[in-house]
């Protein structure tokens, strides 16, 4: 497994959730706000890439896994709807988990969950999980471009 299946796994994962209606990718500042051309469709997951760890024989890929929506009611709203998108959360990791071809790969457990409220354009609440993902990386040169 490498990087860009690791991405694509998890934000094809995204989009099968019955909920969420947007999906995106890439750095906090790449997070879609509402502007006046193209508001975001929520519920909203967003893939924000952290690392990558390379060991002898496995790769570990970290990052934030947010998922956010609009809130309308102000205090009874916002804690529903962000225990919403903590079930949303732990409905794709475990969507993952359970469906995974390759026993060697596998989200790390326990991950953090975080809820959030924040102000962009409108105000949005949500969650967001710490993730990681192990996989087989082999760490050689056996199959190295070189002479």
């Amino acid at each position: 497994m490498n990087y860009k299946e690791i991405i694509d796994l998890i934000n094809d994962t995204c989009i099968d959730h019955f909920f969420i209606n947007q999906v995106g990718y890439g750095n906090i500042s790449d997070l879609n706000t509402p502007d006046d051309e193209e508001p975001p469709l929520y519920p909203y997951a967003f893939l924000n890439p952290v690392s990558i760890s390379q060991g002898d024989k496995t790769g570990t890929f970290s990052g934030n896994l947010i998922v956010m929506t609009q809130t309308y009611d102000k205090e009874v709203d916002e804690l529903t709807q962000q225990s919403n998108c903590i079930k949303y959360l732990t409905d794709i990791i475990s969507k993952i988990n359970m469906n995974l071809t390759n026993p060697l790969v596998e989200f790390n457990t326990p991950f953090t969950i975080t809820p959030f409220k924040e102000k962009f354009t409108d105000d949005v609440v949500g969650a967001t999980a710490n993730i990681s993902i192990t996989y087989p990386s082999l760490f050689d040169d056996c199959n190295s471009p070189y002479q």
